[in-house]
């Protein structure tokens, strides 16, 4: 089974709808292949009227998601793909990738 991230910027030149479809350039089809799993990922708010949408001002990853199928974008010319999205599940609290003294938080092996 393969994982990935994938980021839902509030402001994007992508065509991405949270749960339904993502918008991707041709570089990262090998990691979006239908089974994948996905987390989502937003970055730090850049502009506070995207506020009321977004779970947190800071970095976060805020929902789950399957990979359903793939699909050339018919209207690019670099041959970007959309992936159709299934089982989306929104997190009910951000979860932060760093603690409060800016150190990642991981969880390792050994």
């Amino acid at each position: 089974m393969q994982y990935t991230i994938i980021t839902e910027n509030d402001e994007s030149e992508w065509d991405d709808k949270t749960g339904e479809k993502y918008h991707f350039p041709s570089r990262y089809v090998k990691y979006l292949q239908p089974g994948t799993k996905v987390i989502y990922y937003k970055g730090s708010l850049k502009k506070s009227i995207y506020r009321d949408t977004r779970l947190s001002d800071k970095p976060h990853y805020f929902g789950i998601a399957e990979i359903e199928s793939i699909e050339i974008d018919p209207k690019s010319r670099k041959g970007d793909y959309y992936a159709k999205i299934a089982n989306y599940q929104n997190f009910n609290k951000p979860v932060y990738a760093k603690n409060e003294d800016g150190e990642t938080l991981e969880c390792g092996r050994g």
